[in-house]
């Protein structure tokens, strides 16, 4: 049988007498070459309707040539008699009682019969039942060669399948089905199972041939309620930033997924979490507050750190794991005081803090004598000035120390000073004044030099080892004598020059007063 779309010619003949009375008459054909897609259903004639009833059984929509054949005489003679009623248009045929109908199927490119057979028919509407029967006998014979097949396999058992929108069954409980007798062409196929969403998919069709279809169904979806403490979390779900918590998240596909939550400061909470079918998961993620850390560093080194009773360790120090806080940190090192270094920790950051101890001190109070001596403190050969006595309250760090008091003039002195309690300390300090030196020159030499009226010797004279002072330098000799201050400093070398001459004769003072008043007496007198 060709390729070709068949054509059906319905040959209808009756049988009056005998083969040779059929045979003898020539046939004419009734009805007209109809083109389903060009009239409604309701319009066409018998043949038509006789069309779309293989059409909708083989699912194809080739032109058809249809008619029937009847002997011409027969036609006319009988046209409008009692026996039966024929119209050339081939839009009804009544007929009275049962007729034997010949029925030929031919060609549409040769005319060639392909089929003939005998049916029996009576009423109206007598092409019907004829067409009913070439559908049940002859359907698979004359499509053969054009019709294809369909071998469906879904991933659930007992599925509903739909072809162009018309039911066309289930599968089996494995999930097969085979359909037969489809014409070739483009088939929207659905899918339909219970608790999976619905598989649509465009196929096609090809003569003699199987198509062969996988149709994997996806379960219907389910959703996800996503929290968290705190709240605002980012979700991200298999990769996929999705929004904040809380969070409802609708239509997520069955099966394993991957859930992250991530917040700033926090720990991120990660988790596989398993979605049913039309099932709502729930997740509440705590989240812990991401650990900072913190750096101690102190001047001197080696302080020990305590924190809320603990000891932690020595500076420099880092110390990792602590919750974001405020904290005190007591720095201990001997000989300095105790240090409460308050400190911040933020969530994954770490803090430096760097402080410098204070040492323990003692209030040192200093006196003189004289005063406004220099006084320096010497530790450990470092050496720091106190300032000038007398010296009040002057914070001292405990320990051994050299007190050094300096003054021009004055011997210097060292005393030591071991201050172990922060208790106030006194120092008194008596300082030896260096000795000053005098020279005493006179011309004539050999004048007797007396200090304070003491004797010394004779010029040329060098005193040394003298009192810091002022002293009376008396000079003398057979002729004459001179008398003067000097002041001896501290550390000093001071000369003093004299020059002794023969004192003239001149009269007491007394005696020339006593003259003048005798004279001025003996004036009056001798008026």
């Amino acid at each position: 049988m060709k390729k070709v779309l068949m054509a059906l010619g319905f040959a209808f003949v009756v049988l009056a007498a005998s083969a040779q009375q059929m045979n003898s008459r020539p046939l004419i054909w009734l009805g007209e070459i109809v083109d389903l897609s060009a009239k409604k259903e309701a319009n066409l004639p018998i043949g038509s309707v006789a069309f779309k009833m293989l059409q909708t059984r083989f699912q194809s929509s080739p032109v058809f040539k249809l008619g029937a054949a009847v002997p011409v005489d027969l036609a006319q003679a009988e046209k409008g008699s009692e026996s039966g009623s024929f119209y050339l248009d081939g839009t009804i045929c009544r007929v009275a009682g049962e007729i034997q109908l010949d029925v030929r199927v031919f060609s549409v490119d040769s005319s060639e019969v392909v089929y003939s057979g005998f049916f029996t028919v009576s009423g109206e509407n007598l092409l019907r039942p004829v067409v009913n029967k070439i559908v049940e006998v002859l359907g698979e014979e004359l499509f053969r060669d054009i019709l294809g097949r369909l071998e469906l396999i879904t991933s659930v058992g007992s599925a509903d399948i739909y072809l162009d929108g018309a039911y066309f069954g289930k599968t089996d409980e494995t999930g097969k089905i085979l359909m037969q007798q489809l014409h070739p062409g483009s088939y929207k196929l659905r899918v339909l199972a219970e608790g999976y969403r619905e598989h649509v998919e465009t196929l096609s069709i090809s003569p003699r041939r199987v198509a062969r279809v996988n149709a994997s169904l996806s379960e219907e979806p389910g959703s996800l309620l996503v929290q968290s403490s705190p709240d605002g979390a980012a979700i991200h779900l298999d990769g996929v930033e999705v929004g904040q918590t809380p969070l409802d998240i609708p239509q997520i596909e069955t099966g394993e997924h991957n859930l992250v939550l991530r917040k700033p400061d926090y720990t991120e909470s990660s988790q596989k979490i398993v979605v049913r079918s039309r099932e709502q998961r729930r997740i509440q993620a705590e989240l812990s507050i991401l650990p900072g850390s913190v750096r101690i560093v102190s001047e001197p080194k080696g302080a020990t750190v305590i924190m809320g009773g603990k000891t932690l360790g020595d500076t420099p120090l880092t110390q990792y794991d602590l919750a974001p806080g405020k904290y005190i940190m007591e720095l201990r090192f001997p000989g300095y005081r105790n240090d409460s270094l308050p400190v911040e920790i933020k969530a994954g950051a770490q803090a430096t803090y760097e402080t410098t101890l204070a040492p323990k001190t003692a209030r040192v109070n200093i006196d003189t004598q004289p005063q406004g001596v220099s006084v320096y403190l010497e530790t450990d050969g470092v050496r720091t000035a106190l300032g000038e006595t007398p010296i009040r309250d002057k914070e001292v760090r405990l320990g051994r120390h050299s007190l050094r008091f300096e003054k021009e003039g004055y011997f210097p002195a060292t005393k030591s000073a071991a201050l172990t309690t922060e208790q106030p300390f006194a120092v008194e300090q008596d300082m030896k004044v260096k000795p000053g030196s005098l020279r005493v020159i006179c011309r004539p030499d050999g004048a007797i030099v007396e200090l304070d009226g003491v004797g010394k010797g004779k010029t040329p004279l060098a005193l040394s080892s003298l009192e810091p002072g002022v002293y009376e330098i008396k000079v003398r000799n057979s002729m004459a004598e001179a008398v003067k201050t000097v002041e001896i400093k501290p550390n000093s070398f001071v000369t003093e020059e004299f020059e002794l001459k023969k004192k003239p004769n001149r009269f007491h003072p007394a005696v020339i007063m006593a003259t003048i008043a005798l004279g001025a007496f003996l004036s009056v007198a001798g008026q």
